[in-house]
C-alpha cells in the first residue's frame, strides 16, 4: 500500500486532474487501492476533490427524463466520475 500511496501522490503531482479510475488505469493498480490511497490523501487534506455536475438528459420524445424508459433507443449516461486535483502542485524535484 506505501507504494501505492506515493504512486499515486507522485501521478497527481504532476499537475493532473484525473478519476480514480483513471488513477487505476495509468497506474495498473485495483480500483479498492486506488481508492484507499485517495481516501489517506484526502483525510490530510492534500487533494482537492471536484464533484461533477450532473449530465443533462437527452431523449428525442422529452417524455420519460432522460431515456429512462428505453422507448427512444436513448438511454441515461452514466453520471461523470468524480476528479481528483493534488492541492500543492509543485513538481517533484
Amino acid at each position: 500500500m506505501s507504494n501505492a500511496l506515493f504512486a499515486v501522490r507522485d501521478l497527481l503531482r504532476e499537475g493532473a486532474t484525473l478519476s480514480r479510475e483513471e488513477i487505476a488505469k495509468r497506474l495498473s493498480l485495483p480500483s479498492s487501492t486506488v481508492e484507499a490511497a485517495l481516501e489517506h490523501w484526502r483525510s490530510r487534506q492534500k487533494l482537492q476533490v471536484l464533484q461533477p455536475l450532473a449530465a443533462a438528459p437527452a431523449c428525442s420524445s422529452g417524455g420519460c427524463g432522460g431515456g429512462a424508459c428505453g422507448s427512444c433507443g436513448s438511454r441515461k449516461p452514466e453520471p461523470p466520475a468524480t476528479q481528483y486535483r493534488w492541492r500543492d502542485s509543485t513538481p517533484i524535484q
